[in-house]
């Protein structure tokens, strides 16, 4: 368990007490469908063979792929993207966007769905979650009805989304059927694009799939780069798409970024939570000195600061300390209490940021280590690997929702 899944729990608890009360993005046109010949069950059946590949580029050759289509490409240039469309043999073109920086999947997925010249009643979306390349891809399909002179006109709206290093990228295909064929042609997309300027790889890579009540509904991530004076940078995401019955959509977005001293030792933290397309919290905790923190920034748009300390003489430790500790536990294999301290923006529940203390228990069970925790909003349960990071993660929450994590992609060294 990190930083970044107890961030995640309180943005999830946060959002589903919100969701139990009630950009720059180019438009998309509703492309339904009606006749009186119309089968539902026989266009979502439709699909078709692999195409031959076209190459695609930004004019500036700052990224290069290949991509199934009929014709050639037609560009269209926006403030942050790039992006095209081809004919891939239906009604409607596919449409793919390359951008310039990161972007929020879910929140992205979320925003193009409701981007349209009619308004569109979203009735229905399924999501999944791929690893191309070690990067997260986030997949939904949205079932939505438009009312034209009097009559519910259904379509289907299909959109993948990709995140890299320093840059993301969207794919869209509006139209009945086609969802194996969309979902070939965008991951194929993805893992062939390549840019000009990509960093290496990096030290550490994990990506979790995450589950509601078994459904998949979005994805962590954790990477690690350090540098050659042992200064290490870690930037965990995650972005998660609930949706309501009757297709109300709510997209959950947290971001951490930590950098540490060669002692692994936290220097700087940053993060930035939000949901329903608005950022809620966004934090800045710097070490002055020893074990002292600064920490300025916004909670419910209203700006904040102050001062904490640390237990620890010399600050709170890194992601990579906590988990050699736990891996030494693990190795012991001993039931005992693991107390944790971590920077929490919501402190104790009282709602300001604090340093605090949390008091895990590690069993070993037959499936292997167990790390467990009991909050106030419910029970975490995660199993660990040998190296003392996590496999999966069980979360039961008060309200009776589980929250699975699961481990698809490791790469990188974890000790």
């Amino acid at each position: 368990m990190t930083q970044r899944t107890l961030l995640f729990i309180n943005g999830l608890v946060a959002a589903l007490l919100l969701a139990s009360c009630g950009g720059g993005a180019p438009k998309t046109t509703a492309a339904p469908e009606a006749s009186d010949e119309f089968n539902l069950d026989e266009a979502l059946a439709r699909e078709f063979d692999p195409l031959p590949q076209v190459p695609v580029s930004h004019p500036d050759q700052s990224w290069q792929a290949m991509v199934e289509g009929r014709t050639d490409p037609q560009y269209q240039q926006g403030e942050n993207f790039h992006g095209f469309a081809i004919d891939i043999g239906t009604s409607q073109p596919l449409m793919c966007f390359v951008f310039d920086s990161k972007i929020d999947p879910a929140t992205s997925a979320a925003t193009y769905m409701q981007t349209s010249d009619v308004p569109l009643q979203i009735k229905r979306v399924d999501t999944a979650v791929h690893v191309v390349n070690g990067n997260p891809a986030f997949l939904a399909y949205g079932l939505y009805l438009v009312e034209q002179e009097d009559t519910k006109i259904a379509g289907l709206i299909k959109i993948a989304t990709a995140v890299y290093a320093q840059n993301a990228a969207l794919c869209l295909h509006d139209e009945f059927g086609y969802m194996e064929t969309f979902e070939r042609i965008a991951l194929q997309f993805f893992a062939g694009l390549n840019f000009a300027e990509a960093p290496p790889a990096p030290d550490y890579n994990d990506i979790h799939v995450i589950g509601i009540q078994g459904n998949p509904v979005g994805f962590m991530q954790q990477q690690r780069r350090c540098k050659d004076d042992k200064t290490c940078m870690s930037y965990n995401q995650t972005s998660m798409l609930l949706v309501a019955d009757g297709g109300a959509m709510l997209p959950i977005e947290t971001l951490l970024m930590a950098t540490t001293d060669k002692s692994d030792i936290i220097t700087e933290l940053v993060t930035v939570g939000g949901y329903g397309n608005e950022v809620h919290t966004q934090l800045k905790l710097t070490r002055d000195k020893g074990n002292r923190y600064n920490y300025t920034g916004t909670k419910d748009g209203i700006e904040i600061e102050g001062t904490l300390q640390s237990q620890a003489p010399n600050g709170l430790i890194g992601d990579r300390s906590w988990r050699r500790q736990l891996a030494q536990l693990v190795a012991a294999k001993q039931d005992t209490a693991v107390p944790h301290e971590s920077f929490q923006p919501s402190g104790d529940g009282s709602g300001a940021p604090d340093i605090t203390v949390i008091n895990y228990q590690l069993r070993f069970t037959d499936d292997g280590p167990v790390l467990e925790e009991t909050g106030p909003d419910g029970t975490t349960a995660s199993l660990l690997d040998e190296h003392g990071y996590d496999q999966a993660t069980h979360i039961a929450l008060e309200n009776g929702l589980i929250v699975q994590t699961t481990r698809v992609h490791l790469s990188g060294a974890q000790p």
